[in-house]
């Protein structure tokens, strides 16, 4: 049970990513009751919510979901700030808001999460919302503190090392599957995607970047042809999100990651998966001297105080 658990979390916390149609519609999650994660595009709002009536009403709560085409693209944090969420995606919608603030680091760790000020914002009553929230800290994004209140979560030195080990070992094996199985299509596409962190990084922002970065290492998530890596990978990325995005504000780290994702491309489309393999691990990993740095520059409230 736990497993099955565990395995719902991960295909859960990468709803937000819209480049995996596979994952996103899913439904029938709590008491048999259908959920669909709100498109940006209104057309795609109201095929989903028809889809979802038409099924309740015949009572076909296993039934696949019609939608309109998936398009897909960056996310556009705050698309929806303020007022009433409606239809059946009112709680997996604000699900994906607060996930896409907490990795856009508009909710940093270790920020307390007020429930009178999310219910009024998102004019919601606070059952969706606390179940929401549950949701949020099954998947380890939030933490519930006794007599506290609920928080995002802050990652110990320790955790952050597993974290980031784990993600390595994960991207490794995205890249070394992408170099094998990428069509030329999406080969051209990831270079494209490379072009765009170029052009991120001479604006300066390491903000611009990270965008631009996420995107990029999606596309090779994707051209891994594997849904379990995609989501695994997926799921480790968001939980370390707002730490890596710190670690692009370490002098030259935009420039030399840039350069990096360079010689993964190359490799990638020479179709040489072992050497697309150990860059992309040695790209994540963050050792000796480099992780030194990294740990004195992040905030203390980003620290978590236990050992764990």
């Amino acid at each position: 049970m736990r497993r099955n658990q565990c395995l719902n979390d991960i295909i859960m916390s990468t709803r937000q990513f819209p480049l995996y149609a596979e994952t996103i519609f899913l439904h029938a999650r709590l008491s048999l009751k259908h959920s669909l994660p709100m498109q940006k595009t209104s057309d795609a709002f109201k095929s989903a919510t028809s889809a979802a009536k038409a099924i309740k009403a015949k009572g076909e709560a296993g039934a696949p979901l019609k939608t309109a085409p998936l398009k897909t693209g960056p996310l556009e944090t705050g698309a929806l700030k303020t007022g009433a969420l409606k239809g059946p995606t009112l709680k997996d919608e604000v699900v994906r808001l607060i996930e896409e603030e907490i990795i856009s680091g508009a909710l940093p760790p270790g920020t307390r999460l007020d429930e009178v000020q999310l219910s009024a914002r998102f004019g919601l009553s606070r059952t969706p919302l606390r179940e929401a929230l549950a949701q949020l800290t099954a998947s380890g994004l939030l933490e519930a503190r006794p007599r506290s209140g609920t928080f995002v979560t802050r990652l110990g030195i320790k955790s952050i090392l597993e974290c980031l080990a784990m993600t390595a070992e994960i991207e490794a094996i995205a890249a070394e599957w992408a170099a094998r199985r990428m069509s030329d299509d999406e080969i051209r596409g990831l270079r494209a995607m490379h072009k765009a962190c170029g052009a991120a990084q001479k604006t300066g922002s390491s903000d611009s970047y990270f965008l631009a970065n996420r995107r990029f290492h999606a596309g090779i998530y994707a051209g891994a042809h594997n849904r379990y890596v995609a989501e695994t990978a997926n799921f480790l990325f968001m939980r370390a999100a707002p730490y890596r995005r710190l670690q692009l504000r370490q002098p030259g780290r935009i420039r030399s990651s840039f350069a990096e994702h360079g010689t993964i491309v190359d490799a990638i489309a020479a179709r040489d998966g072992e050497t697309a393999k150990r860059i992309m691990r040695d790209h994540i990993l963050i050792q000796g001297d480099r992780f030194m740095e990294f740990i004195s520059m992040l905030p203390d409230s980003f620290i978590g105080l236990k050992t764990d």
